[in-house]
């Protein structure tokens, strides 16, 4: 994304009560555990590793939608 990463996306929902119980999915190659645990403590509903499987993305958005 050119304007801001997927972690400052989430601040940026999670900070603006209108869009604050939006479920977000972040698909992310990320390895960085440090980076994790900060994405993850700003409220991401759930992560998925690159590569990943379509059926586990399905299931996560048939869960939180």
């Amino acid at each position: 994304m050119p304007q801001m990463d997927g972690e400052e996306l989430l601040k940026y929902i999670r900070q603006h009560p209108e869009l604050d119980d939006m479920p977000v999915i972040m698909v992310t190659s990320e390895e960085n555990e440090t980076k994790l645990a900060s994405i993850k403590s700003h409220g991401v509903t759930a992560m998925l590793n690159k590569p990943f499987d379509p059926p586990n993305l399905k299931a996560l958005l048939e869960n939180h939608l």
